[in-house]
Parts: C-alpha cells; sequence; structure tokens
C-alpha cells in the first residue's frame, strides 16, 4: 500500500474504506474485519452515520486477536452540522470516543458547514477551534473538513491557527470539483474522497467497461487507479469480500496520460449527487 505522509509525520494510506452505507450491527462488524483482513488500514465513518459502535467492535475484535494493533489502524470520523459550535463539537467528539471505544481518533473532520444556519461561518470556525485544541492535546492526530469549497479553504487560512490536512470532497469521473481540488492542493491540504465511483454508477459506463478491458482490469480498479495516479486519498465501500481484494490490488499497473485525459474528460459541472438541491458549501 502506498502511503501520504504529512507534515505531521503521519502517514495515511492512499486507499482506504468506508462504512457510511452500512447499519449498525453484525454485517457492519463484519465488514470492518473482513476489511482488516485484507490489508485496509483507514476505516471512515461519521457520527451521523450511527455506526460507530460496530466499526469499534470490529476494530476491537481484530485487536484482540492479534491481527492488529491500534496503533495499526487510522480511525476516521466527522462531526455532522447539527453538532457545530464549540461545545457541541467538543461533545460529539467524546461521544464518538466512547462509541468506537478509544482514547484518540486518529482523523477527525467537519463533514460539512451549517449552510442552513445564518450563524454558519460562527459555527463552522467555533468547531475547527475546539477540534484544534483536541489536536493539541494530542486526542486527534489528523485535523480535517469535508464539502468544503474555497470560501470555507480561505475562510480558515485566514482564521485558523492549524491549517487542515484534509479536505473530503465528492469526486468521481461525472462531477471532478477541479477548482476546488486544485486550490486544495496549491494549500498544501491532501484531497481525499467519497462517492469515489458514484456510487457504483460509473462502473457501468459502457466507456469506462472498453477503457477496463484494455487494462485486463474491473472498471473499477480503473477508476480507483485513476484516483491514485490524481494523487487523492481514496475512498472506497462494499461488502462483498472479493470486491474489496479487487480494490485493494490497484498498485501494479499505471493509466496513460491519453486514458488519465479521457476519464478527466467525462467531468460534468454541477453534477454531485449531494446535497440534492445544489448547494455548494
Amino acid at each position: 500500500m502506498n502511503h501520504i505522509e504529512l507534515e505531521n509525520g503521519v502517514k495515511l494510506p492512499v486507499l482506504g474504506f468506508g462504512i457510511h452505507h452500512l447499519e449498525p450491527g453484525s454485517l457492519c462488524e463484519r465488514t470492518v474485519i473482513t476489511a482488516i483482513e485484507n490489508g485496509v488500514r483507514l476505516l471512515e465513518t461519521s457520527n451521523g452515520f450511527k455506526n460507530e459502535v460496530s466499526l469499534g467492535i470490529g476494530v476491537k475484535n481484530c485487536i484482540k486477536n492479534n491481527i492488529i494493533k491500534r496503533e495499526d489502524i487510522l480511525l476516521s470520523t466527522k462531526v455532522e452540522s447539527y453538532y457545530q459550535g464549540y461545545s457541541d463539537t467538543k461533545e460529539c467528539f467524546k461521544k464518538s470516543c466512547e462509541n468506537l471505544d478509544t482514547d484518540y481518533i486518529d482523523i477527525y473532520q467537519i463533514r460539512y458547514p451549517s449552510w442552513y444556519s445564518a450563524e454558519v461561518e460562527t459555527l463552522f470556525l467555533d468547531s475547527y477551534r475546539a477540534m484544534e485544541e483536541l489536536y493539541s492535546e494530542n486526542k486527534i492526530r489528523v485535523i480535517g473538513i469535508s464539502n468544503c469549497s474555497i470560501k470555507y479553504i480561505e475562510l480558515l487560512l485566514k482564521e485558523a491557527k492549524i491549517k487542515p490536512m484534509i479536505n473530503q470532497l465528492e469526486i468521481n469521473p461525472y462531477f471532478q470539483q477541479k477548482d476546488v481540488e486544485n486550490f486544495t492542493k496549491q494549500n498544501s491540504i491532501i484531497v481525499q474522497t467519497w462517492a469515489s465511483m458514484r456510487y457504483g454508477k460509473a462502473c457501468y459506463d459502457d466507456n469506462i467497461i472498453k477503457l477496463a478491458q484494455k487494462y485486463d482490469r474491473s472498471p473499477a480498479q480503473l477508476i480507483l487507479r485513476w484516483h491514485i495516479q490524481h494523487e487523492r486519498l481514496c475512498m472506497t465501500r462494499t461488502t462483498k469480500e472479493e470486491h474489496l481484494i479487487e480494490d485493494m490490488n490497484i498498485f501494479d499497473f499505471s493509466l496513460s496520460k491519453e486514458d488519465m485525459d479521457f476519464l478527466d474528460s467525462l467531468d460534468i459541472e454541477n453534477n454531485q449527487t449531494w446535497p440534492p438541491f445544489g448547494i455548494n458549501v
């Protein structure tokens, strides 16, 4: 597995596994265990997905069975918009630690600014201030944001003491947010993806299927490789072990510049899957 090393020395695997699609319970726990058994070392959820407890159980199972040590795994979760503000963010973080059964969280992010509030910028900055304190107390190893436009990155660059280390964005061949991605990278902030394959829909595109056949790979592998070559921290998701193994097997081939350019050309402006009403925060 390739890694990206942050300025603070934390090494992030370039491919991680998200569980936001999983209901809490045995399937979620088993999926986490299977992911770890197959080499996944970055696991992502959010407080609002209600499955932090199941993630924690899966990780503890693997620790108990000597598959990993706690320090081998990166746990990532987020504060939701309805928890934003200084005190609420501190409380949300505490609850997430309890759910995950851990003393610290490796990656902690604001899931998105509270765009429906008249005090959105104040709440956003107050949440981030709480996270900066938690980072300084060594309770967070990587401090980040997600679904943030250039406006909010600029706000943090002006007001924050600690620059965000990650900005997670919806990026897939059909929605690439090139302006936000470029601005994020220009400020030495890692771009992380979600909906990396547009919830699997991109894998059924005839052009992508044809291009994948050229490399004797699956469409999923092709898309993930496209992300990796764009130096993104890429998130994938599945409940099927064979698909997980396939997703992890993307480091022994490369896409040509011509084929990278072709995938880049599939971009459609304002084609996000969320928010459904087109708000760009």
